[in-house]
């Protein structure tokens, strides 16, 4: 039967709909989206016809703060990445480690590519589509970091609320002078 994605029905498919990071931008982050957007504006003015006079770098600004956190990977038929779009229908869709769906493109040469939403399960009329926003084979403590860094909240998904995965996460994960099948990262490995 058909499933419908929570809200979809009220999206127009336009940028404009979706959740704008302004509010929850460092100052820093802000500054270089405002520089991009100053230097589209002035450098490349056709990329907004029909911008009001004067108003086209908050245009630019505004679609950068929304286009970070609603932006996909566009992925082959291998699920390796070849550019990042913007898709406004299925950035409605939430989040769930235990996704019912799964994003895929079809892809033809010269055409934009188009999103497609496979269901992976059967779901019942009117039931909630999810897919994952992070990669499910990290362990769940990186996920939900991963979330609250980037989309700013935490999973309550049936996967994550169970806690069922915690315990096979821990003995995958293991510190190096342990045995795990994955070695966790020392401490700061990754720090700049």
């Amino acid at each position: 039967t058909a499933a419908t994605s929570a809200g979809s029905s009220s999206r127009s498919g336009l940028l404009s709909d979706l959740e704008t990071l302004e509010g929850r931008l460092e100052a820093d982050e802000q500054s270089v989206f405002r520089h991009i957007a100053d230097v589209v504006a002035t450098s490349v003015p056709q990329l907004l016809p029909g911008a009001p006079e004067g108003s086209a770098a908050q245009a630019v600004f505004d679609a950068l703060c929304r286009f970070r956190n609603n932006n996909f990977a566009v992925v082959d038929e291998l699920f390796l990445a070849l550019g990042a779009g913007c898709f406004p229908h299925a950035a409605a869709l939430n989040h769930s480690c235990a996704p019912n769906c799964l994003l895929a493109y079809e892809l033809t040469p010269g055409q934009a590519p188009h999103q497609v939403v496979r269901v992976m399960e059967n779901i019942a009329e009117g039931a909630e589509l999810t897919h994952s926003y992070v990669e499910l084979a990290l362990p769940s403590w990186e996920r939900q970091a991963s979330l609250q860094e980037v989309y700013g909240f935490s999973c309550a998904c049936s996967s994550c609320s169970s806690g069922a995965h915690t315990l096979t996460d821990t003995k995958l994960v293991a510190g190096a002078g342990e045995v795990g099948a994955v070695l966790r990262a020392p401490s700061g490995a990754y720090a700049e």
